[in-house]
Parts: C-alpha cells; sequence; structure tokens
C-alpha cells in the first residue's frame, strides 16, 4: 500500500511554535502577577497604617495653609457630610503610595532586568532607588518651599483683591473678609500639586541619570521633541482644571524642565566619554 502524501504543507511546525511561545508566555505574566499582587499588599498594608494616623496627615495637608492664615481669622470647612471621610481615604492612599515607591521601582526594576540582561539587574535596582530619592527630594521641596509661597500669594490675593500688581490703598487697608477654604478641595489641590511638582522637579535629574546609565540617549530626544511637547501637553490638560491658564502654568514648565534635562544629560553623555 502507498501512502497518500497531502498537497498543501502541513501546520504542526506552525502550531508547535505557537505552543511554545505560549508556554514561554505563562511564566513571564504569573511572575508579573505575583509582583502585582506583592505590590497590591503592601499598598494595602501601608493605608492601614495611614489610616491609624489620618489625623496627623490631615494636619500635615494643613500646614502649608496654617502658613499663609495666621492673623486673617480664616479656616477650613467642610462643605458635605462625607467629605471628610473621603478626604482621609484619599489622604491615606497618597501617603501609602508615596512610601511604597522606592520597593515598587525595585521590584519593577528587578522584571525589567531578569527580561533585559543586557541593562543588568544591579543597575536597574540601583536606578530605581535613585529616581525614588529623587521623587523625595522633589516632593520635599514642593511641600516646603513651594507650597508655603503659593498658599501666602492666595490667601492674600483672595483677602486683600491683588497685592502683587494693584495693592490696596494706604487710607483704605486691607479688606477683613472672613477665608473660608474648602477642606476637600484644598487637599484636592494639594495631592494634585504635590505630585505634579515631585515629578518635574525630578525631571532634569531623571534624564541626566537615565543618560548616564546609557539607557537613552540625549541626542535623539532632540528631533522628537515635538512629540514630547504633545504628550505634556495631554498630561497637562488631565491634570489641570479645564481652563488654559491653568493648563499653560503647569506646561512651560514641563517644557522648560525638559529641555534643561536635556542638556544636562549631553553633559553627563560628554563627560562620560571623555573619561
Amino acid at each position: 500500500m502507498t501512502e497518500s502524501v497531502s498537497a498543501f504543507p502541513s501546520d504542526e511546525p506552525s502550531q508547535t511554535t505557537e505552543n511554545e511561545n505560549n508556554s514561554s508566555l505563562i511564566p513571564v505574566l504569573r511572575l508579573i502577577k505575583n509582583e502585582l499582587l506583592r505590590i497590591l499588599l503592601l499598598l494595602a498594608v501601608l493605608f492601614v497604617l495611614a489610616w491609624v494616623h489620618r489625623h496627623d496627615l490631615l494636619a500635615l495637608v494643613r500646614f502649608p495653609l496654617a502658613l499663609a492664615l495666621p492673623n486673617t481669622g480664616g479656616g477650613t470647612v467642610l462643605l458635605k457630610i462625607t467629605d471628610l471621610f473621603f478626604i482621609h481615604i484619599k489622604l491615606c492612599a497618597a501617603a501609602a503610595f508615596v512610601v511604597a515607591l522606592p520597593p515598587i521601582f525595585s521590584r519593577l526594576g528587578w522584571l525589567l532586568g531578569a527580561y533585559f540582561p543586557v541593562i543588568g539587574k544591579r543597575r536597574l535596582h540601583r536606578l530605581a532607588w535613585v529616581v525614588s530619592i529623587l521623587l523625595y527630594g522633589g516632593f520635599s521641596t514642593a511641600y516646603f518651599v513651594i507650597f508655603p509661597a503659593i498658599m501666602r500669594f492666595l490667601v492674600a490675593y483672595s483677602i486683600e483683591g491683588d497685592p502683587l500688581f494693584f495693592p490696596p490703598p494706604v487710607e483704605q487697608g486691607p479688606q477683613s473678609d472672613l477665608l473660608a477654604v474648602s477642606m476637600s478641595q484644598y487637599s484636592d489641590f494639594l495631592i494634585l500639586a504635590f505630585f505634579i511638582c515631585g515629578l518635574a522637579l525630578a525631571l532634569p535629574a531623571g534624564l541626566a541619570l537615565a543618560s548616564r546609565y546609557g539607557l537613552i540617549v540625549p541626542r535623539n530626544l532632540g528631533p522628537i521633541r515635538g512629540l514630547w511637547y504633545v504628550g505634556f501637553a495631554v498630561v497637562s490638560a488631565a491634570l489641570t482644571p479645564k481652563d488654559p491658564l491653568s493648563l499653560v502654568l503647569l506646561l512651560v514648565p514641563l517644557v522648560v524642565l525638559f529641555e534643561i534635562g536635556i542638556f544636562a544629560g549631553k553633559i553627563v553623555t560628554l563627560g562620560k566619554k571623555t573619561s
């Protein structure tokens, strides 16, 4: 008996290759799932700890505004009965995320190093901790320097009209209106501005550090800076209120800091080549 030979090519090799790809992808997905579960568990534990100290967190949030309200007689108010509860939830979630940044970045660096051996696990692990330190530096600068200055200006503007450009007449004196600040809106503004300022202030140092480790090439960022500008505009529009002025006030510093980061990266790369 003669064996029948099919005129069409067999699909067995392609099926075998597809099965091999699927089998190699399953451990990666399982590892990513395990890391995400660890991160979520860490965030949950930190959230519970932050909830225990929720009143202290609220006092820290009030601190920049309290510095600007020494003698005005103003204060914060709760406009809804649920405001305080949701304020505590948002503050505890933000605090848990900030505290968990180093372990999160460290685990992400470990994952990237495992599947990109060219970069190296140790280098990415060290980079993750340096980026965390840069972010904490940006957060600290925003909280202790930028926020008190912003609050002083906004409080003076709300009470006196426009103390910077149009001061009130001497014989008239400042108005004595009671300034009541919505605690919910104030906490939302402070949390959002906290993360924006931290990321923005860490951007130049992060670009220079990535150039130092060879993760990016600064000269390649120049030709595509238009794409970065569009991305910054999208982020600014998503994070700010729906008015053009707020978008511009966030977009311009991001663009300037991005250009500073490219320039610093070029200097770092040039120094690395000369050494």
